[in-house]
Parts: structure tokens; C-alpha cells; sequence
């Protein structure tokens, strides 16, 4: 029944969930980010890759844990017809999610104009900063739409705009736009595509999303339980702020003190060892 494929969810189903996503993007992006590293170059891919780790981290803060907790809290609302809070916990999760996004833009913009200038980002640096600000934003809004459908029972609505759309996409951009040893092989234009195509999966994303909401959920006045939202958030934020130390934090550490290149070494090395581990 509806009721048992819920209970398994939010009791047992959320790490699985998580994993899958994971394995989705080992192989739905595999052949988009190997067509990108020989268009690139190591200089220029691992550029791209350095601030591709900035966007992920940006992302798990602004998300905050909100990600769990919407796999979780949705379900449960929906079981209970609870439909104001579901459409409360939406609301507030968002917009938490885009004033966060917001606020750590307007910091790496901040940064970059002060201390920007020795980093390897070349004549399109300001650019660079700004589509990954703009990049961070949409994929919390992207996760936070992912963990929607997950807690509606919409596993596979909530992984196939980044799992298909998108490494589509930009297979495509790079195949027809990033011509080898041209002048658009560079970071800038792999960023202004990987951006681009993740605006589109988005917003694909967001439709499957409204058309899977109930029709109580869309005319409901959204409920708030702000207080039990946010301390049920605590543990969740800890364990994004510990997703965060194991997963990126050498590849930070690695371009700020190295070149490039190395940081393209380490992210194909990284990535390789994930694939066969």
C-alpha cells in the first residue's frame, strides 16, 4: 500500500536513495565529463573541476540539510494528509535555500574582488565567479525539488533531469561548442554550459515537480512548524557539514596551494577510484 511504500521510505529508504543518486551521476556524466577532459586540456578542466567543488559545497550549505528532512517530512504529510505543512516545508525550504545561495554569491563576489586576482581563472574570472554563484543556486534549488519528489514517491521523476537531461545536454554543448584547440575550449564556456543545461533540467525538474503534487497540496494555505523544522535541521546540517570535509575538502586545499593541472590529475584519479570502488 501507499502507507507501507512511505514508512519504508523515511525508516529505511533515504541512504538508499542517496547512493543511487550517487551511482546516477558516476554513470549518467561519465561520457560528458570524459568528451570535456580531451576538449579541455588539463589546465582548463581542472580549472573547470576546482570551481565545480566550490558550486557542491555552496550547495550543501545552502541546502542545509533540508534535503533529508523534505524526503522525510513530505512523506509523512502526505500519509497524514497533512497537505498546509507539505506546502509549508516546501515554501520555507526554498526560500531558505535561495537566500543562502544568494548570500554565499554575493560572498565569493566579495572575495574574488579582494583576494581574486592570483587565482588561475584567466580574463574571465569575474564571469567564472558569477556563473558559479548562479550555478550554486540552482542546484540547491535542485535538490531541494529532487528530495521533493523522493518524499512524493517519485524516485524516478526526481533523479531523470540530472541523471538523463542534463549529461545530455551537455554532451551536446561540448561536442557542437567545444571544438578541440578552438577558442571556446576553455573553462569559462564548459561552466556557461554545464550551467545552461542545469537551468533547463531544472526547470524541467520543478514541472514534473507540480505536476506531481496533490491537488490538496497546491490549494492548501502552507503550514509552518518552524520550530520543530528547524531542530530537527541540527543533526542534518552536521552530517552535510561532514558530507562536505570527506568529499571536497582536498580538492579545495589541492587548488588553492597547486596548479590546475594537478587538480584535473587528482579529479580524474578521484573519480576513477569511485568508479571502481
Amino acid at each position: 500500500t501507499q502507507l507501507h511504500h512511505y514508512r519504508v521510505l523515511t525508516s529505511h529508504g533515504i541512504p538508499g536513495v542517496m547512493r543511487s543518486q550517487l551511482d546516477g551521476r558516476l554513470t549518467g556524466g561519465a561520457g560528458a565529463r570524459l568528451e570535456l577532459a580531451n576538449r579541455l586540456g588539463a589546465n582548463q578542466y581542472g580549472t573547470y573541476a576546482y570551481l565545480l567543488s566550490w558550486v557542491w559545497v555552496g550547495s550543501l550549505i545552502a541546502t542545509s540539510g533540508f534535503e533529508r528532512l523534505l524526503v522525510r517530512d513530505v512523506a509523512t504529510s502526505m500519509v497524514r494528509r497533512e497537505w498546509p505543512l507539505a506546502k509549508g516545508l516546501l515554501r520555507w525550504s526554498a526560500s531558505w535555500g535561495w537566500r543562502v545561495s544568494l548570500l554565499l554569491g554575493l560572498l565569493g563576489a566579495l572575495i574574488w574582488t579582494l583576494f581574486g586576482r592570483g587565482w588561475h581563472l584567466g580574463e574571465s574570472g569575474a564571469w567564472m565567479i558569477g556563473l558559479a554563484a548562479l550555478l550554486t543556486l540552482v542546484s540547491s534549488l535542485t535538490s531541494l525539488r529532487r528530495a521533493a519528489l523522493y518524499g512524493l514517491m517519485k524516485v524516478t521523476q526526481g533523479q531523470l533531469p540530472e541523471m538523463v537531461v542534463q549529461p545530455a545536454l551537455f554532451l551536446c554543448w561540448i561536442v557542437l561548442l567545444l571544438g578541440r584547440n578552438t577558442p571556446h575550449a576553455t573553462a569559462f564556456y564548459a561552466l556557461l554550459g554545464h550551467t545552461a543545461t542545469t537551468v533547463i533540467a531544472f526547470a524541467v525538474g520543478a514541472f514534473l515537480l507540480w505536476h506531481a503534487l496533490p491537488g490538496e497540496v497546491k490549494g492548501a494555505t502552507p503550514g509552518y512548524r518552524t520550530s520543530d523544522w528547524l531542530r530537527a535541521l541540527k543533526p542534518l546540517w552536521w552530517i552535510n557539514i561532514l558530507t562536505m570535509v570527506s568529499g571536497k575538502l582536498d580538492f579545495l586545499w589541492l587548488g588553492a596551494v597547486r596548479s590546475p593541472e594537478e587538480v584535473a590529475f587528482y579529479t580524474a584519479a578521484g573519480r576513477g577510484a569511485m568508479a571502481v570502488g
